[in-house]
Formats: C-alpha cells, structure tokens, sequence
C-alpha cells in the first residue's frame, strides 16, 4: 500500500511539472494531424470541454526552450473537474468520451535522456470503451514527424497510458480520439521536465 502511495505521489508531482494544465472545462487549442492506437481501463465521467485560446506568457527563444511564447495557444483549463474514479487532485481535461491529464502552465517536458525523437509520456482516462488513437502536428511551423505508442492490455475503459513521439520540440496540436469522439488540446513541448 505505502509503494503504491509514493508511486501515486511521483506520478502526480511529475506530471504537474511535464504535463500542461488539465481539468476538462473551457481551455485553448491549435490545430493538428498523425496517428497511432491502443487500450485503455476505467469508469464513467463527463464533463464539458470547450475551447478557448489562452496565450502563455511570451518569450524570446528557440521552440522548446524557456517560457511559452504567445504565438502557442496552449490548452489551459478552466475548472477542476475529473472523470469519475480517477485519482482525486489531478488535473484533467476533458469530454464525455476521453480525458487527458495535462500541466496547468501549458508545458510538456520530454525525457531529457532522449533527444530525438523527443519523447512524452502522457496518460489519459477512457470514459467509453474503444481503442485510443492520437494524432499530432506541429502549430505554425513546418510538418514534422510524429508517433504515438498507446500500449494494449488495460480495460476497456479508465486508465491508458500512452507515449508521444516528436520530431522537434515547440507548439504542438494533439487529438485523441475514441468511439468517434475526439479531444484536441495544444501543448508546448520543451526538453527535459524542470
């Protein structure tokens, strides 16, 4: 119990640092394509998801690097709310299909171990049985490659982990899709999660 305890709190203190803000309400978006599927576990939860853009503080800089300039309107959410029987005190953002747990600063740290492809782990709630599949493109700049592993073996519904692949760091567009139903949020991907 007490390892589950200390996993559970290393997994919410490192995604509020390399995951962007998440609680399914009205938040910001740009937009965006490539693909990958998989599983996923869980239970019910609904909750309204809008978009409206909210610009991050603006910054000089190379993409990925420092603040998040105000030409990425990253997804921010707007009320704290959750898929029903996922941990209490995460953010979340959301629909009535999917759910993605995102950073309240907009920002998306990648393994600093690994630098190219860039790599994100980002986990998800599945509110309605399916098979998750995530798209991505870069916001304002050039095509760039894309992947997304959504890994099998979890129920139905709840819980799914996933792993995002980026070609380049800086403002990305994601959707994620389920049994029709699509949640598109706008990130910052930055190398390393400080």
């Amino acid at each position: 119990m007490l390892h589950r305890l200390i996993v559970v709190a290393a997994l919410a203190v490192g995604m509020s640092v390399a995951v962007p803000g998440c609680t399914g309400g009205t938040a910001g978006t740009a937009a965006g394509p490539a693909a990958v599927t998989g599983p996923g576990r869980g239970s019910p939860g609904i909750a309204p998801a809008g978009s409206a853009r909210q610009p991050a503080s603006q910054a000089p800089g190379s993409p990925g690097r420092g603040p998040v300039p105000a030409s990425c309107p990253v997804t921010v959410p707007r009320q704290a709310r959750q898929p029903a029987d996922a941990s209490d005190g995460l953010r979340w953002y959301g629909n009535a299909a999917v759910w993605v747990l995102l950073s309240v600063s907009g920002v998306l740290g990648s393994d600093p171990q690994q630098q190219w492809p860039y790599s994100s782990k980002v986990p998800w709630w599945r509110t309605v049985p399916g098979v998750l599949t995530i798209r991505a493109r870069p916001v304002g700049g050039p095509v760039a490659g894309f992947r997304a592993d959504v890994p099998s073996g979890y129920d139905p519904t709840g819980f799914q982990p996933s792993g995002l692949y980026w070609q380049r760091l800086g403002c990305w567009q994601v959707t994620g899709t389920i049994a029709g139903q699509a949640l598109t949020f706008t990130v910052w991907v930055k190398a390393g999660y400080g």
